[in-house]
């Protein structure tokens, strides 16, 4: 829903825990990345090759195209 809401724009990985869970960032890289991992396994055709939640090298993630 984070994502869809915001189909144009790159996020850090301390902005999705905070848009998503409310709450500060906690310098916890890992929950963001399993919380990407499993969303992709449910919704890529591809996990690996991810078409919908496609990660942006350095900076974060974004809604695919």
């Amino acid at each position: 829903k984070f994502f869809l809401k915001n189909p144009d724009r790159v996020f850090t990985k301390a902005q999705i825990f905070n848009g998503v869970w409310e709450n500060d960032y906690l310098h916890d890289d890992n929950t963001v990345m399993v919380h990407i991992k499993r969303l992709r396994n449910k919704i890529e055709d591809d996990p690996n090759t991810p078409k919908y939640i496609v990660t942006v090298w350095g900076i974060g993630y974004k809604l695919g195209e």
